[in-house]
């Protein structure tokens, strides 16, 4: 950031107290900024995850649903072959 140059400029103008203040409040500012982009970081992974995750389960899905319609024709079949014998 640029507040160094303001930081140099207040120094001659202000009162020590106050410079202090200042440079106090600028730390915690940077503070909270780095712990604003943590949180999104790690907000951003666990979508990510999330998404991975939800795909994953439509793959799964889509295989069961695919699997559950194998058995349905084979089990058709089957009772019309036991019907074809009795």
């Amino acid at each position: 950031m640029n507040y160094q140059n303001m930081l140099v400029t207040l120094k001659a103008q202000a009162t020590p107290e106050l410079v202090e203040d200042i440079q106090n409040f600028i730390k915690k500012l940077e503070k909270e900024r780095d712990s604003y982009l943590h949180q999104l970081l790690d907000s951003r992974d666990k979508l990510h995850t999330q998404d991975y995750q939800a795909e994953n389960q439509a793959k799964v899905i889509e295989m069961t649903k695919t699997t559950l319609e194998t058995y349905e024709r084979e089990n058709k079949a089957l009772r019309a072959l036991v019907r074809e014998w009795v």
